[in-house]
């Protein structure tokens, strides 16, 4: 029986399920409403975010006129590098070696080379920074 204005069953609104197929369930095995499974899924996905990153900081800070260079042996696993307070600094990520992001803050003419690295999330900030490269 289709009803005027919106052809739904008077005893059923939306889509029917087939037999057997259930939404998400609580502890209890009842339905979960909207509200409810969408509070899980954000629960569930922040505490994806929080145990899933194994990046570790490597800081290099307030050098000096110096040139350094980050090879894989000398940073952590998974390393995010992030540049502080360097200046007039020559930083070499050489070929080969695998970082997480690059991060550039409050430098004064730091030239970055980048030599064929691996930055695996794509991301290079620079910010509170004068005149770097």
């Amino acid at each position: 029986e289709r009803r005027k204005g919106g052809g739904f069953p008077a005893e059923g609104r939306g889509r029917r399920r087939e037999k057997g197929k259930r939404g998400k369930m609580d502890s209890a095995n009842q339905p979960l409403s909207k509200a409810q499974a969408i509070k899980q899924g954000k629960a569930k996905a922040l505490s994806n975010m929080e145990t899933t990153s194994n990046a570790k900081q490597h800081m290099v800070t307030d050098r000096d006129g110096e040139t350094i260079v980050l090879s894989q042996d000398s940073m952590p696993e998974l390393p995010v590098v992030h540049l502080k307070g360097c200046r007039q600094c020559t930083v070499d990520i050489p070929s080969g070696t695998k970082v997480v992001k690059v991060l550039v803050e409050g430098c004064l003419e730091v030239r970055l080379k980048l030599s064929k690295c691996t930055i695996a999330t794509s991301i290079l900030e620079v910010w509170r920074s004068d005149d770097c490269s």
